[in-house]
């Protein structure tokens, strides 16, 4: 009887444990089932990975809806009840609604949508996979008729307009120390950078000003109204592989896109089209101008612009190829934040109005025609100290001053082909912002042995 319980438990030892070739032992599946939560179900062919409950997945999904990769999709119901209805006393700026969103402080813009079609929830996925400390962070959005709202996180602060000049106190400036005002011009220039040359896909912001550039308590800038072009169907960036034969494709890189790749036929019709990553089609509206006069061909990417799509912006900021002929490409944003460090710079207005005595009118004056003049005169350096904000009061470095004001100058230059790329503006800036701040401990150190004696 021994001899036989002894048998039954050899047999079933040899069949709970097996050698591996390594000579380690390894459980069956009968064991490791037993190891199992259980809340875990087991498939008639064992996978530690394959087992999920169902609460499991229920959490997953919840996880799936809330990682970057996935935008938020609202229901007009819900925007609506976060600004109260669009209540005026929710709205923080010009179609701009602040409000909250499941649980979290948002601002919602609300703008008409174009007339081209576009993929919404490609574009917006697009949009929320953004990701960068000078960006405000898309959150999702809605489609709603011919409106489009787009969700932001709320970003607590002022407008660097708000910041460089006050209409309740005119001598006083949130920025009063000329690193200040470097970082934050270095902010919006990493922003753009990101955008044009680091997003997959590019993207052109179109309606950068200085009123869409929002500053925390720190003085961090931020570019707001990320992806209000594309959503409206105004521009988009593609990359493009250039060929010299006439007859020839053209075949656009669809960069972590889905999708197999899109070819494009360069025909010599007046009006070539592309298609863009979103499956829209672009179109040029110069007449008889080549494809890289105005689209920016030195990064590589260009965007046409539809027949229906009218000239939007703001005056002051447009481009000068974008007003006279509808063309799109990164070098507006650049020709924009042109003016913008111009600003940072004088503290003055994009666009003022200056009486002309001697036809007793008023005129416009743009910044880029106010820098082009002083580069060329005679002794530009004495005319850029007096050019500086004077609420600065001549605490900066001249020289380095001096430097700053040529990258505005260049970044406003009538031709789209001059004007540098953001990369290399903002390599610029962040050489003139280091030595600024060797200036500016230098300074404070010979303050401080002065107020010691």
């Amino acid at each position: 009887m021994c001899l036989v319980k002894l048998r039954l438990r050899r047999r079933v030892s040899s069949k709970v444990e097996t050698t591996s070739p390594r000579g380690k032992s390894k459980k069956t599946t009968e064991d490791m089932s037993l190891e199992l939560p259980t809340s875990y179900t087991r498939s008639p062919t064992f996978s530690r990975g394959s087992q999920t409950s169902v609460d499991s997945s229920k959490s997953l999904e919840i996880l799936k809806g809330m990682l970057p990769d996935g935008a938020y999709i609202f229901n007009y119901l819900d925007i609506a009840k976060a600004t109260d209805h669009f209540n005026p006393s929710r709205k923080v700026g010009a179609s701009v609604f602040r409000g909250t969103v499941m649980g979290m402080d948002v601002a919602i813009v609300q703008e008409n949508k174009g007339s081209r079609h576009i993929n919404f929830v490609a574009e917006l996925k697009n949009l929320c996979n953004l990701h960068h400390s000078n960006l405000v962070k898309v959150i999702g959005g809605c489609i709603r008729g011919d409106q489009v709202y787009l969700v932001y996180k709320f970003i607590t602060g002022a407008t660097l307009r708000e910041c460089l000049r006050s209409s309740i106190f005119p001598g006083f400036t949130a920025l009063n120390s000329w690193t200040a005002r470097l970082q934050v011009a270095l902010d919006v220039a990493k922003g753009l950078e990101y955008l044009h040359q680091h997003a997959v896909p590019p993207l052109i912001h179109k309606y950068i000003k200085s009123s869409s550039i929002i500053l925390d308590s720190e003085l961090h800038a931020q570019i707001a109204k990320v992806g209000v072009a594309q959503i409206k169907g105004e521009c988009s960036v593609e990359p493009l592989v250039e060929v010299s034969s006439p007859s020839a494709q053209r075949i656009n890189s669809t960069r972590s896109s889905p999708g197999p790749q899109r070819i494009n036929s360069a025909r010599s019709a007046p009006t070539p089209r592309r298609i863009n990553s979103a499956g829209r089609i672009n179109e040029n509206t110069d007449n008889g101008a080549s494809l890289g006069e105005y689209l920016g061909r030195s990064l590589g990417r260009s965007v046409g612009r539809s027949r229906s799509i009218r000239i939007t912006g703001i005056t002051g900021y447009l481009a000068p190829e974008y007003a006279a002929h509808g063309s799109i490409s990164p070098k507006i944003d650049v020709f924009a934040f042109g003016v913008i460090l111009l600003e940072i710079l004088s503290g003055q207005e994009a666009v003022q109005l200056q009486q002309d005595l001697d036809e007793n009118c008023l005129r416009k004056t743009f910044l880029p025609d106010v820098i082009a003049a002083i580069f060329a005169d005679k002794d530009p350096r004495s005319r850029i100290r007096g050019w500086i904000d004077p609420l600065l009061r001549d605490a900066f470095p001249l020289d380095w001053a001096c430097k700053a004001a040529q990258v505005a100058k260049s970044c406003v230059n009538p031709d789209p082909q001059e004007r540098p790329e953001m990369c290399k503006v903002t390599l610029n800036l962040e050489h003139i912002f280091m030595a600024s701040q060797v200036w500016q401990d230098s300074r404070t150190l010979l303050t401080t042995a002065i107020t010691a004696r």
